[in-house]
């Protein structure tokens, strides 16, 4: 997994700029994401803006950050660029995504 930042149970974190790249014949076996993981109530991950290119081979790719289990992760502005070689067979999202209750997940 490529992420920017990861927080756990009720920590925080800010990263300004990130840019993640997947060259062409790499491969990422489950998640590539722009911004950071927040995991645990009270946890916050903030990321200014994001800049994801894929040119390999990805289950999910997220150009925000991933909110989990009462996290809240945000982001700026994300940017998400697929070459037309890449393989991304399950989902694909501009924004960020956020599982469990409580958990939130934006994009301004």
């Amino acid at each position: 997994m490529f992420l920017a930042e990861v927080t756990e149970d009720g920590g925080s974190s800010y990263v300004g700029n990130t840019s993640v790249t997947l060259k062409e014949n790499g491969t990422v076996y489950y998640e590539v994401f722009g911004g950071g993981h927040a995991y645990g109530a009270g946890s916050i991950s903030k990321t200014g803006s994001t800049q994801v290119l894929i040119e390999g081979t990805t289950d999910y790719v997220l150009g925000g950050g991933f909110a989990e289990d009462g996290g809240s992760a945000g982001c700026e502005q994300t940017h998400v660029t697929v070459s037309e070689n890449a393989e991304i067979p399950v989902a694909l999202f501009s924004g960020g995504s956020a599982a469990g209750k409580g958990s939130l997940s934006t994009v301004e």
